[in-house]
């Protein structure tokens, strides 16, 4: 995932974006973050997320599901 804020003169409400042509801006964005999961967290993960949080760096958790 990544963000950029982008001008709504250029990118208004409901701008066709199209990842084919990439009418879109590709460089200075800020790398979100990434997770991919199948199965339960490990029991180790409340610690890591904690040394995460210790070191400066912001942790968020959400649930997706696909049907």
């Amino acid at each position: 995932f990544c963000d950029l804020l982008l001008p709504t003169s250029d990118y208004p409400h409901g701008y066709p974006f199209d990842s084919d042509e990439q009418n879109f801006p590709l460089n200075n964005l800020r790398f979100i973050g990434l997770v991919a999961m199948i199965d339960p967290p490990r029991a180790a993960v409340p610690d890591a997320v904690a040394k995460c949080r210790s070191a400066g760096i912001k942790v968020k958790c959400g649930v997706f599901s696909f049907v």
